[in-house]
C-alpha cells in the first residue's frame, strides 16, 4: 500500500486517510490519562490499604514500618501508569481511555495497532523525554509525522480516527 504525505498533518493511501495527532490534543490526553491512573492507583490502594490497617490494628497481620509502605506504594503507582499505558494502548482500541474520548490511536509506522513490547518500549522511552526536560515532547510542534521522542524511538505514530 503506497502512502503520500499530503501535509504536515495528513497522510492518504489508496484506502485510508489519517490526520496526525494534533499537540493540544495529545497534552490534554497526558493529562486526563495521568489523572485516572492517580485515581486508579488511590482506589487500589484504599481497597488494599483500609483491610490492612485494620488487620494490623487487631494483630492479624504486623503492623508494617511506613518505609516499606512507602516503597511498596511507589512501586504500585509505577506498575499501575506502567500498565495502564502499555496494555491500553496495544490493545482493542489502540490508546488510552483519554486518546479513546479525543479520537487519538497509537499505530505503528505501517499505521498497524501496536505489540505489548512495543507499547512497552513507547512507554520507558517517555523516560528519556523527560529526561531532556521535556523537549523530547515538545519536539512534535516541529516533527512532521506530530512524533514525540519517544514516539520515534519506538517506531509509533499517533493518528487522528
Amino acid at each position: 500500500m503506497k502512502l503520500d504525505v499530503l501535509d504536515d498533518f495528513e497522510l492518504k493511501s489508496e484506502q485510508f486517510s489519517y490526520a496526525y495527532g494534533r499537540p493540544w490534543r495529545r497534552l490534554l490526553a497526558f493529562l486526563v490519562d495521568n489523572l485516572l491512573a492517580l485515581l486508579l492507583w488511590m482506589l487500589l490502594m484504599f481497597i488494599v490499604g483500609i483491610p490492612s490497617h485494620i488487620l494490623a490494628s487487631i494483630g492479624v497481620i504486623p503492623v508494617v514500618d511506613t518505609e516499606i509502605v512507602n516503597a511498596l506504594a511507589t512501586a504500585g503507582l509505577f506498575l499501575v501508569h506502567y500498565l495502564y499505558f502499555a496494555k491500553m494502548e496495544s490493545g482493542r482500541r489502540q490508546g488510552t481511555w483519554a486518546k479513546h474520548w479525543l479520537q487519538l490511536r497509537v499505530v505503528n509506522s505501517n499505521y498497524e495497532p501496536i505489540s505489548f513490547m512495543r507499547a512497552t518500549a513507547r512507554y520507558f522511552a517517555k523516560v528519556i523525554c523527560l529526561l531532556t526536560l521535556g523537549l523530547g515532547f515538545i519536539y512534535l510542534i516541529i516533527n512532521v509525522r506530530r512524533q514525540t521522542l519517544a514516539d520515534i524511538i519506538a517506531a509509533t505514530v499517533v493518528i487522528e480516527k
